[in-house]
């Protein structure tokens, strides 16, 4: 059974971080759907400067930044044309904005466990299951019934943990008891 993580930046820790990103509505919705951008120029400033800075960090889940440690990684496993990075400037350090450009229709309605609004959209997953032929050879991606979080494969967890890379915290479950399994 193939397992997929999602991908949080870590809180709590004493690391800087980023408090606000200034994106467009348009570029904020853009990243969570997996639209490309075609151009972004950003420079912002981080809450805590004493710490160090981690290889990811954000202002939220849904717009991760990458050190360039983290992205030659990314860029290993990853092809370009399911990612994107878009430079930013934190602090007078290039970090870069990572852009998942692969939003995968792969909620399992029937097999999961879930509640919707009254529109249909998803509103709390108590378990979710991935559908894995869509999946194939696919290390990264959102599930586009809900976009916000990150998902990466069982083989992506463990190239980012064996390159200690900081900043970050791969959960099976949250506190809202979401698993995500195939």
């Amino acid at each position: 059974m193939k397992k997929y993580y999602r991908l949080f930046i870590k809180v709590g820790e004493k690391f800087a971080y980023v408090e606000n990103l200034d994106l467009s509505e348009k570029d904020r919705c853009k990243l969570l759907v997996g639209e490309k951008i075609d151009e972004l120029s950003l420079e912002t400033e981080v809450k805590r400067v004493s710490g160090p800075f981690p290889d990811l960090m954000g202002s939220s889940y849904s717009q991760p930044l990458v050190s360039d440690k983290l992205k030659e990684i990314l860029l290993q496993f990853i092809p370009n044309t399911q990612i994107q990075f878009l430079p930013v400037k934190v602090h007078k350090k290039t970090y870069w904005l990572l852009n998942v450009l692969n939003n995968l229709s792969c909620f399992d309605w029937d097999r999961s466990v879930y509640t919707t609004y009254s529109s249909g959209v998803l509103r709390k997953v108590k378990k979710g299951v991935l559908k894995s032929e869509l999946l194939d050879g696919i290390d990264i991606f959102r599930v586009e019934e809900k976009p916000i979080d990150i998902f990466i494969s069982e083989k992506l967890k463990t190239a980012l943990e064996e390159n200690n890379i900081t900043g970050i915290s791969i959960v099976e479950n949250d506190n809202w008891d979401q698993t995500w399994d195939d």
